[in-house]
């Protein structure tokens, strides 16, 4: 019996080694310096040595200027946590911690390794980037939506976070270009979000509002995706170009979001992105074989140039669709139109202006048929749309290559026959009967009553609804 006990612990560690499973320890920073016991620096060393998962956590407030680059992450499922340092009540408030760069040396790294989160830090004067994924990481996440995990990541010499090579990130919730208000720009050098070397199925914002990202403010471009293989990445529910109460331009430089090189089948769009006061395109898709991108559901407007801009072959430069008609009767809007390709998706938008016919509004989707004509009604209750309003549309084709917003058209308003109450396209007998039935009624905007003959809507049914009976009697081509 005592053999089997002091074999036991034996027999226990080698199931741990041989299986991959070790404890998971958390690493207590309390001291602010660039090195030594207790420092961001040693913990990040002590996490990379120790195998199995790693939190590192902070047990002070205030900045950390690292002096040297600091050590790459590449111990699979470590965490820096400075979520609890959080100051002030969660969503307001600011990172405790802050990672200042002093203009020398780059930012946070994970290299290779897999299922690690960085959260709650400002990170700020990095000479390079704020935060890299790199050598093909996977299921890391920068920020989240937990409370105190957003990372501010603003005022870095080149990019805010860059991932190359690597799949399956997830960045979110955090603020990229602006101050730890989300209200003043605080300018990344050169692009707020970059995706480049082959980078696939990495996701930048989310379908939640806590997952949304403000990428504003950032010199150039907000998001980049180039290069050949960068494929079927998401970019979704952010915010491009503004404040992170979605009213106030904090334009990114240049392009609002750019794909070229090559990047193939990525998506913008999907929960959409609120894309506005850029100073150059909304999107910009460009580039042979920059192909198969579907841009959807955004709202797209107050750009400096165009909402959505295909250059040089992007996307193959498919083209726009043509809308032939819109008219809106009550709460349903009636469109149809042609040039959107066999069978493609046809998305409709109120537009910002006639002059720029950006989609500023999504207001359903239809869906062409063969030869790339489309007509349907779209539901557009609580959208008030009037007479004269503009709309727009783009066309996104099976293979998932989406076109430049259309020529912005005119709603019309449809005639109504108020007679017609049967809803049978005349005006006959059996309206006449139908308005004859509650004639003389004074309650009609009592609950439960309900008075066809009330054409005015004033609760009465009297001589001025009866004149605008008359109006149209005899008509058969009630719309």
């Amino acid at each position: 019996m005592l053999k089997v006990k002091l074999l036991l612990p034996s027999i226990i560690m080698s199931i741990f080694l041989i299986t991959g499973w070790a404890y998971s320890d958390t690493i207590i920073v309390n001291n602010l310096g660039n090195s030594g016991d207790g420092s961001l620096r040693w913990a990040m060393e002590k996490a990379n040595t120790n195998a199995g998962s790693d939190t590192i956590r902070f047990n002070v407030y205030g900045t950390i200027s690292p002096t040297s680059f600091l050590p790459a992450i590449t111990d699979n499922e470590t965490v820096i946590d400075a979520s609890s340092q959080w100051a002030g009540e969660w969503p307001e408030g600011k990172p405790g911690i802050t990672l200042d760069g002093g203009k020398d040396v780059d930012g946070l790294l994970i290299d290779g390794a897999d299922k690690c989160h960085i959260r709650g830090l400002y990170i700020t004067n990095f000479v390079e980037s704020g935060v890299s994924i790199s050598g093909a990481g996977k299921f890391n996440t920068i920020g989240g939506t937990g409370i105190g995990y957003r990372n501010v990541i603003s005022g870095n010499d080149g990019y805010g976070v860059v991932i190359n090579a690597a799949d399956s990130n997830v960045v979110s919730g955090n603020y990229i270009g602006t101050d730890v208000n989300g209200t003043t720009a605080m300018i990344n050098l050169y692009r707020g979000v970059v995706i480049a070397e082959g980078a696939q199925s990495n996701t930048i914002g989310g379908t939640s509002a806590g997952e949304r990202n403000i990428i504003s403010g950032n010199g150039f471009m907000g998001v980049d995706i180039h290069g050949s293989g960068t494929n079927s990445n998401v970019v979704s529910g952010n915010y491009i170009g503004m404040d992170v109460n979605g009213t106030a331009a904090m334009g990114n430089i240049s392009y609002g979001v750019s794909i070229s090189e090559g990047a193939r089948s990525n998506t913008i769009g999907g929960t959409g992105n609120t894309i506005a006061f850029n100073g150059d395109n909304g999107v910009v898709v460009d580039g042979i074989n920059t192909d198969y991108n579907k841009i959807s559901k955004n709202s797209i407007h107050d750009n400096a140039g165009l909402g959505i801009d295909l250059v040089d072959d992007g996307n193959d430069e498919i083209p726009v669709p043509t809308i032939t008609s819109a008219v809106l009767t009550e709460n349903m809007l009636k469109v149809e139109g042609t040039i959107a390709g066999a069978d493609a998706m046809v998305e409709i938008f109120e537009t910002d202006s006639f002059a720029s016919g950006e989609g500023m509004t999504y207001l359903g989707s239809l869906t062409a048929d063969g030869s790339g004509d489309f007509s349907g009604d779209i539901d557009v209750t609580e959208k008030e749309l009037a007479a004269g309003d503009l709309i727009t549309s783009t066309t996104t084709h099976t293979d998932n290559n989406t076109s430049e917003f259309s020529l912005p058209t005119d709603i019309a308003v449809a005639e109504v026959c108020e007679c017609d109450l049967t809803n049978d396209g005349k005006c006959d007998m059996q309206d006449w009967l139908l308005f004859g039935e509650d004639w003389g009624h004074t309650d009609c905007n009592e609950p439960n009553v309900d008075c066809e003959c009330d054409l005015n809507t004033d609760g009465k049914c009297d001589m001025q609804d009866w004149l605008l009976f008359g109006e149209d009697w005899g008509r058969t081509d009630c719309p």
